[in-house]
């Protein structure tokens, strides 16, 4: 998978109120849409004779360009014609009215009864017809939105601004998270750091922007967000005697991450050699930060987590290390037999069930050839078969799988705990009793 496509997908959640639209017609670099681009609408023969905004200038002998829009906007509403015949005419007229006249068009959207049939949405059907004019004067649109004059739907219209502009000024949305409602803060964050992948430069920009902000539990997650986006690469032993000289803060921390970053593809030599370099009292620490900054198909994943395990991190382990196998993609089978090399400690047991899950759960037969070869004494098969009664009931929806695996556990506790999944998750299927 390739490392931009792993970044949009790991902030995807982060980003899922994005309007495709957005995406599709993005600004070229002066902030304006291509003429051509794949999002522009055509006006048809009527409207665009009649409601250009050099045609409306033309024709107004009394009023302004706006009043005539207005008029233009009056006419479309009384109309005869389908809802989706109206809204497609309506954002064809605001597209161009939005540029010369702002606010009227605005104040026009937000008196506008949504129709029955579109009640219940998320978004408002008209105000993707803002797009250009947001990137022609953003911060303009934004002084408008904020003035309180379309309240209290200003965060709809905000929200639209959002996604608007993250993709022609991310900077410019992050520059304004102090000014924005909480609620809207998470989606400008992810919008602006997608926004970024497409403006060389500007992730730097935000993640200066970010180490800026107050202290505060939420700015410090807005902060890690940007770190986790940041490019794989990069000098590593520069970046880490970079991080290391620096005294505590949020600027030290985005300079760990970038760090942290540099590893993502290392192999485990070039791990266990930066390890050696950093400080004793950094070392934790560091750890934390390259877990975080590994990504499901990230080749660094396996060995930091042989790392920290030789080197007795099993906090990091335990915390960082479990979640991050859930989503490793590597082999079925190659994964379980690395996990049979776990010590058994309460710290790994949470990464073999996670480890061994793929196998139990995608061929059960290879499964249990699998689990026969082990020891009957040994801690990883008592785990194994009891990852394989909850699989049979919850996956393969197999009772023949379950008594396989009941009939094969020795252990008191265990074989107890796999009657108690039964009880509860056998009930919906009427299987309550493992030796019918």
């Amino acid at each position: 998978m390739k490392r931009s496509t792993l970044i949009l997908s790991h902030l995807a959640a982060l980003a899922a109120g994005i309007a495709f639209a957005v995406i599709a017609v993005g600004p070229n670099a002066d902030g304006n849409q291509a003429p051509n681009s794949p999002g522009t609408t055509q006006l048809d023969s009527h409207l665009q004779t009649q409601l250009h905004p050099e045609s409306v200038a033309k024709r107004a002998t009394g009023g302004s360009r706006s009043e005539q829009f207005r008029e233009a906007w009056r006419q479309l509403r009384a109309g005869d014609q389908t809802v989706e015949e109206r809204l497609k005419k309506q954002r064809e007229l605001l597209e161009e009215w939005a540029q010369v006249d702002l606010a009227a068009a605005l104040d026009a959207v937000m008196a506008e009864a949504w129709d029955d049939d579109l009640k219940g949405t998320n978004e408002h059907p008209l105000l993707g017809a803002f797009q250009k004019a947001f990137w022609k004067d953003p911060l303009g649109a934004w002084k408008l939105i904020q003035s309180g004059r379309y309240d209290p739907g200003a965060q709809i219209i905000l929200r639209e601004w959002i996604n608007s502009v993250a993709y022609s000024d991310p900077v410019l949305v992050v520059s304004m998270l102090g000014e924005m409602p909480r609620g809207l803060l998470r989606e400008a964050v992810s919008s602006a750091l997608v926004g970024a992948g497409q403006k060389p430069g500007s992730l730097d920009q935000i993640v200066e922007k970010l180490t800026s902000l107050p202290p505060s539990q939420e700015n410090f997650q807005w902060l890690m967000m940007a770190c986790n986006a940041m490019p794989t690469g990069g000098d590593s032993n520069a970046l880490r005697e970079k991080w290391t000289a620096m005294s505590s803060g949020r600027e030290k921390i985005a300079a760990q991450f970038a760090w942290a970053a540099s590893l993502r593809e290392a192999d485990r030599a070039t791990m266990e050699a930066q390890w050696s370099a950093l400080p004793e009292n950094a070392r934790q620490q560091a750890l934390n930060s390259l877990f975080a900054q590994l990504y499901p198909d990230s080749p660094a994943l396996i060995p930091a987590l042989d790392l920290a395990m030789e080197k007795g991190e099993w906090g990091v382990v335990a915390t960082l290390g479990a979640g991050k196998l859930d989503e490793y993609e590597m082999d079925p089978k190659e994964k379980a037999e690395w996990a049979m090399k776990l010590p058994e400690r309460s710290e790994t047991q949470r990464i073999f069930d996670g480890a061994v899950a793929g196998l139990l759960r995608d061929d059960p037969e290879a499964a249990k050839e699998w689990i026969s070869g082990m020891d009957s004494d040994d801690w990883r098969k008592k785990r194994a078969l009891l990852q394989f009664s909850r699989l049979a009931l919850d996956s393969h929806h197999s009772m023949e799988n379950f008594r396989w695996a009941y009939g094969q556990i020795t252990d008191p506790a265990t074989k107890k705990s796999a009657e108690g999944m039964l009880q509860v998750r056998g009930r919906e299927l009427e299987w309550t009793d493992p030796d019918e």
